[in-house]
């Protein structure tokens, strides 16, 4: 792992304007709805795409379906998901399928699990900060021939994930705002049985925006400077990629205090390759209070 990239991505963590999750209400405001409920909306640590340094309550198992429903749906790929899993408001488990970025008109998928610790919680004076690690599961990459004679060849991809992110809220007149700066460390590698292929290390920092008046809307802005595997260059000797950017926009609908729904647009651009694409983007998430329930059927 290049030390001094992992240091550059915790810089960028902390030097970014502290944050926050914006799902929240006043003291005085009552559950959104009637159903599974307990005194507040339930946090997500995912908003449209991205991650904030919010995890799933203690004992809670959240989840999230979702994504370019036209394209994802025309290829027959199924949509992305993530299912998590609260332990003690400390620790956060979550198994996700999720696409990998490429140059390629398609979207490959990949399987990984994910732990996410909570380092700090949000209090008046700090923000939230957590610290979370991914593994690759199991995944592949499809190279795209140079020559249209050509075939594709299919790759194992091996990737890893080191996670940052911190977030604080602010109450302005009578919107309460969040600010989510994040970095991740993505090491990626290209196994060939048992040996270690092509490698490639990149950092990719992001910020994500929240303000909400209603209980039970909440608007969602992101802003990500990612990266796309090459598949013109792929090959058994190298693996590299070009500069992706990502901005989305959306907006999250409180169905129940524990159950959501997201829509948006998703835009992306390789500025090297001088691609645009744009498309609409929807979310079907929830977060299970198992904790919550059991205390009020309990009594605990």
């Amino acid at each position: 792992m290049n030390t001094k990239n992992l240091t550059t991505a915790f810089a960028f963590a902390f030097a970014s304007t502290i944050s926050a999750q914006a799902i929240a209400t006043s003291s005085e405001t009552p559950a959104v709805v009637e159903g599974i409920e307990t005194s507040h909306p339930h946090k997500m640590p995912k908003l449209i795409s991205m991650e904030t340094a919010e995890i799933v309550e203690s004992y809670g198992i959240g989840f999230s379906g979702g994504g370019n429903i036209h394209r994802d749906l025309k290829e027959g790929k199924g949509l992305a998901g993530t299912a998590y899993i609260g332990l003690g408001d400390v620790v956060e488990l979550g198994y996700s399928m999720e696409e990998v970025k490429t140059t390629g008109v398609e979207s490959d998928r990949l399987t990984s699990g994910h732990i996410k610790l909570a380092i700090l919680r949000e209090s008046e004076r700090f923000p939230a900060l957590s610290l979370g690690y991914s593994s690759t599961l199991n995944g592949s990459i499809t190279s795209t021939p140079a020559q249209p004679s050509g075939s594709n060849q299919s790759f194992n991809l091996e990737r890893g994930v080191i996670f940052a992110g911190l977030s604080k809220s602010f109450q302005i007149s009578d919107w309460k705002i969040g600010v989510h700066p994040s970095v991740e460390y993505v090491s990626d590698n290209l196994p060939s049985g048992s040996q270690t292929g092509p490698t490639r290390e990149v950092v990719e920092p992001a910020l994500a925006l929240t303000w909400q008046q209603a209980p039970q809307v909440m608007y969602m802005a992101e802003a990500k400077w990612g990266s796309a595997i090459d598949l013109a260059t792929l090959s058994e000797a190298n693996l590299s990629g070009v500069r992706e950017i990502e901005t989305n926009l959306g907006v999250r609908f409180y169905l129940r205090n524990w159950l959501f729904m997201d829509a948006g647009i998703r835009h992306s651009e390789i500025p090297t390759l001088d691609r645009k694409t744009t498309g609409i983007h929807a979310n079907f998430s929830g977060v299970i209070p198992l904790k919550s329930i059991g205390s009020r059927m309990f009594g605990g």
